[in-house]
């Protein structure tokens, strides 16, 4: 129940409004505000890590809320979300680590995770994430990328 409670909260966050990137199975996703969706095929089969998403949604005011989770097929050994909240630094053109937390739990098939963060208006934001389950000696790691938000 309290899986489905954070589920359905999460949700409801990102059909709000944000930008997100989610992936299920073999197949990672990238959602994009403008209705617009790009579909990346991974080339590894997961046996235990099941979905994975993150977030990142302007509440205004320079106050920006990430947010992800993990869920594994079955009870995983551990369990495990990490967040970097990144500014795109145009001097370089490249991303650049803002903030960072994470969690992880032993013996569940599910972790979420989400904080608020004041940033500097008028910089464009993305989360980069990394979801891991474990299960005995095999473990199993994806990546995402949110599409990027402006602080207006």
């Amino acid at each position: 129940m309290k899986k489905i409670v954070s589920f359905i909260l999460l949700l409801t966050l990102v059909l709000s409004f944000g930008s997100g990137a989610y992936g299920m199975g073999n197949e990672v996703y990238k959602e994009i505000d403008a209705g617009d969706t790009t579909i990346n095929q991974t080339t590894s089969s997961m046996q235990y890590l099941y979905d994975w998403g993150s977030w990142i949604n302007y509440q205004g005011s320079g106050i920006v809320t990430i947010s992800g989770y993990t869920e594994s097929e079955i009870i995983a050994s551990s369990i495990y979300v990490k967040l970097i909240l990144q500014k795109y630094d145009s001097a370089t053109s490249r991303w650049v680590d803002q903030k960072t937390i994470y969690d992880s739990k032993t013996s569940d098939d599910y972790i979420t995770l989400a904080q608020q963060y004041t940033v500097t208006k008028g910089y464009q934001y993305r989360v980069y994430s990394i979801h891991k389950a474990t299960v005995g000696s095999v473990s199993e790691t994806q990546y995402a990328n949110t599409s990027a938000i402006t602080a207006n």
